[in-house]
């Protein structure tokens, strides 16, 4: 291989996993926050004696909004995306996570443990998700 084509190959690699990179730590941070804010919202429902899966509806109905336009401007940079995909997939998601909460309080877990597992578990998901069918556009 010609040592300047092996360069040229080399140095795409690197600005796609440094782009990669960035926008997980970026998403990491954002989603930190997002998932945060969702948690605490689910529990003060909880403590306010809501239903986990309403006290998980309305934490999510809540972040949704926030959330997607965070990823959409500063995650992953894109001029537009689609609200009805985003909006599909969070309720793939919410499913998901009424599911892993259900699974854990049937095995003798604590409501708020389970709320926790479910949300860490499902932020990964729907990072992964809304990368891929969401957030995919062109670049701001």
């Amino acid at each position: 291989m010609d040592a300047s084509v092996g360069g040229v190959v080399m140095r795409a690699c690197k600005n796609i996993l440094s782009r990669m990179d960035a926008r997980l730590a970026k998403y990491i941070f954002a989603g930190g926050v997002n998932t945060c804010i969702a948690y605490l919202l689910f529990a003060f429902f909880l403590f306010l004696g809501i239903n986990y899966t309403l006290s998980t509806l309305f934490a999510g109905v809540i972040t949704v909004t926030y959330g997607y336009h965070v990823n959409k401007i500063y995650v992953f940079n894109v001029k537009s995306a689609n609200f009805i995909k985003y909006i599909f997939l969070f309720s793939a998601v919410y499913v998901l996570n009424i599911s892993i909460q259900t699974l854990l309080l049937q095995v003798g877990s604590d409501k708020y443990f389970s709320g926790f597992v479910a949300t860490f578990v499902c932020a990964l998901m729907s990072f992964l998700l809304f990368r891929w069918f969401v957030f995919n556009e062109k670049k701001l």
